[in-house]
């Protein structure tokens, strides 16, 4: 690099900074208005349930009984817990169709890892009759689905099985073709169907809100669909026009949509902590554990989701 060059670059860089800094300015301004002028009961119900989700993690996940086991679940409830992290950052941050979209793929990732965590232990995944249900695509060598890959997966590696039981991660490496290999993307399920499976399997009570699965793909992620899709009267300026407001500023506090956003969150929180309580009860042979672990979070649940169902859970034995 020549010597003259050397300053032109590093007043750029210095630019870019800046500009970046300013941007850095303009959300801390956001959020320190938002600290400001929210509704205190709304930031404290924000903070009080992040706080639920992260301690419940902790309670049945983090524990030698369940952290190999139960595995599976738990990579993609961390990622959902550091999701709804940022989802409320940004609605802090005024910035409220980004954390509801952000709140989606939170729920998008507790339903996933629940119903890849069935599919790796047999209890489950011997019942997973929505999944055969499912018409068949081309494999490698013939037509099939889901549960046709993991009987060729068995007859292949007869250690696979019990493999998955004592570490259901694994089962990410067992599918991991079928989501590099466009030809053979097909068998993973689609989302709708991961919905109904984990009802089929029982993963989803006692949320009793009509049919759970249709109250859980055709409501809660229905409406927070409408930002991820950006439907016209979701994005930034159609969000002002709906309201009769001038084009700018484009975004600005809103009470009304942050009390929204923490509704969505209880919901979505709700539907994660019941997830990893049945999966617990259904997987690990042990309800001295779940009891254990469950009774010293029950009255914060009832307290904090008091419009959810997770503090009214009860052992449900397998059949």
């Amino acid at each position: 690099m020549w010597p003259s060059t050397i300053p032109i670059m590093s007043t750029q860089t210095e630019k870019v900074r800046r500009q970046i800094q300013r941007l850095f300015d303009a959300d801390r301004n956001n959020l320190r208005a938002s600290l400001k002028h929210a509704d205190r009961q709304a930031l404290t119900q924000m903070h009080h349930v992040q706080r639920l989700l992260t301690d419940c993690f902790r309670a049945f996940f983090a524990q030698e009984q369940t952290h190999k086991r139960l595995s599976a679940f738990a990579i993609y409830q961390i990622e959902a817990i550091h999701l709804i992290e940022r989802a409320c950052m940004q609605a802090l941050c005024w910035y409220y169709g980004i954390g509801t979209a952000m709140m989606r793929m939170a729920l998008e990732a507790l339903i996933r890892g629940a119903f890849w965590e069935g599919m790796a232990h047999k209890i489950l995944r011997d019942r997973a009759e929505i999944i055969r249900r499912a018409p068949g695509v081309k494999l490698t060598d013939k037509t099939g689905r889901l549960h046709d890959w993991f009987a060729d997966i068995f007859a292949k590696h007869p250690t696979a099985e019990a493999d998955l039981e004592a570490v259901s991660a694994a089962i990410f490496d067992r599918v991991s073709p079928l989501f590099s290999d466009p030809s053979l993307s097909r068998v993973v399920p689609s989302f709708r169907m991961m919905v109904d499976q984990i009802a089929q399997w029982g993963l989803l009570g006692p949320i009793e809100s009509e049919p759970a699965a249709s109250a859980i793909y055709g409501g809660v992620y229905w409406k927070l669909s409408d930002d991820a899709h950006l439907i016209p009267d979701k994005t930034l300026l159609g969000r002002r026009f709906v309201a009769g407001k001038e084009a700018f500023p484009t975004v600005e506090f809103s009470a009304e949509e942050l009390n929204a956003f923490v509704e969505m969150l209880e919901i979505v929180a709700d539907i994660g902590i019941v997830l990893g309580l049945n999966l617990i009860a259904k997987i690990i042979d042990d309800t001295g554990f779940v009891e254990s672990r469950l009774d010293p979070l029950r009255h914060r649940m009832r307290k904090v989701l008091h419009r959810g169902f997770c503090g009214d859970w009860k052992i449900q034995y397998p059949a």
